[in-house]
C-alpha cells in the first residue's frame, strides 16, 4: 500500500521526534500525539492487511480549502474518508445522530462523530466532482481505536468500525466488487495531489451540495461544507467560515463516562484542563528535556568562557 504522508512534524522514516512532539502538541493541543498514534495503529492495519492497489493519504488538506482529511483510502473497493477517534466509554449511533450513554441514559454528545464524518467524505466527493471526477462514490468510516470504546450501531449513516473489527473492515474491503479500475484510483490520486483547478464549482456540483447529508440537514455551496473549526465536531454547514482554523487534526475529546448505575459522571468546565496519567507523565517527560537542554547550554557557555 502507498501511503502519502501530509502529517506536520514527522519525519520521512514516519518517526516524530521528541523536539516535534512538543513543538506539535504547543501548536495543536495535547490530543494531537494520541491521535497520530491512533491513526498508525489503523494505517498498520491497512498496510499490513490489504490487497494490492491501494493508496492512502494521511492528514491531507483539500487543495482550495483548509480543511484537513485524516485518512483517505483509495484502491479498488472505491474511495473511503476515514476519521479515527481516541475515545473511550459507551455510545449509540443511530441515523446521524451520536449519544454518549450515562448512567443507563442517553444523551447527546457534544460532538457528532458521525456528522463530522460524513461533512468530510461529501467534502471530497465535491471536490473530485469538481475536479472532473464524477460518479465516484466516497464512503465515510468511523474507526474506534480504543479497546474501551463500545458503540451501540443502529443503521448509521456511516460505518463504524470498532478496534477490534479493523481486520473484519479490511477483509470486507479485500471481498468487495472492484468498483474503481487501476488507473481510475491513480487519476483520483493524482488530482487531491495535483489539482487541475481551483475555481469555483460549477451550477452542476452546487445541485449535488444542495442535496441533504440527511433528512435535516442541507447546505447551498461548496464553501459551506468546510468551515468546520475550534477542534469541535459540533457544527453546522452554515457555520461562520471565518472561524480558527489552526488545529485541523484533533477532535474536541468526550469526557471518559463508563456506564453507571449511580454516579454521576462529572462534567468538566470548558475553561479548566484536565489531564490523565498519560498526559501528565508526557508533560513530566517534556520538562525534564527541556530542563536538560538549558543544563547543556549553561555548562557549554561556562566552560568556553
Amino acid at each position: 500500500m502507498e501511503i502519502i504522508d501530509h502529517t506536520p512534524y514527522i519525519s520521512e522514516s514516519g518517526e516524530i521526534s521528541i523536539s516535534n512532539q512538543i513543538l506539535a502538541t504547543l501548536k495543536y493541543g495535547l490530543e494531537w500525539y494520541p491521535e497520530i498514534q491512533a491513526q498508525k495503529i489503523v494505517i498498520d492495519n491497512l498496510n499490513y492487511n490489504l490487497n494490492k492497489g491501494y493508496t492512502v493519504l494521511r492528514n491531507f488538506e483539500l487543495p482550495g480549502s483548509e480543511v484537513t482529511i485524516p485518512l483517505i483510502l483509495v484502491g479498488p473497493a472505491g474511495v473511503s474518508v476515514i476519521v479515527v477517534t481516541t475515545l473511550k466509554g459507551t455510545y449509540q449511533a443511530k441515523g446521524d445522530n451520536w449519544e454518549v450513554l450515562d448512567g443507563g441514559k442517553s444523551k447527546s454528545a457534544k460532538s457528532n462523530l458521525i456528522v463530522l464524518t460524513t461533512k468530510m467524505a461529501r467534502a471530497v466527493q465535491l471536490y473530485l466532482t469538481k475536479q472532473g471526477i464524477e460518479d465516484t462514490n466516497v464512503d465515510g468510516v468511523l474507526i474506534c481505536s480504543d479497546p474501551g470504546m463500545q458503540v451501540e450501531s443502529t443503521r448509521p449513516i456511516v460505518r463504524v468500525v470498532m478496534r477490534d473489527a479493523i481486520e473484519h473492515f479490511v477483509v470486507t474491503l479485500n471481498r468487495s466488487n472492484p468498483t474503481l479500475t487501476g488507473n481510475t484510483a491513480r487519476t483520483i490520486i493524482n488530482r487531491l495531489t495535483s489539482p487541475q483547478s481551483t475555481e469555483p464549482p460549477t451550477s452542476e456540483v452546487e445541485k449535488i451540495v444542495a442535496q441533504p447529508v440527511d433528512s435535516t440537514a442541507e447546505v447551498s455551496a461548496l464553501d459551506d461544507v468546510f468551515p468546520w473549526a475550534d477542534n469541535s465536531l459540533d457544527f453546522e454547514f452554515t457555520d461562520d467560515p471565518s472561524q480558527d482554523l489552526e488545529k485541523p487534526f484533533s477532535n474536541t475529546p468526550e469526557p471518559i463516562i463508563e456506564p453507571s448505575t449511580g454516579q454521576q459522571a462529572h462534567q468538566p468546565n470548558s475553561k479548566q484542563f484536565y489531564f490523565d496519567k498519560k498526559q501528565w507523565i508526557l508533560l513530566i517527560c517534556f520538562g525534564v528535556v527541556e530542563i536538560t537542554i538549558l543544563l547543556v547550554f549553561f555548562w557549554m557557555v561556562i566552560s568556553n568562557s
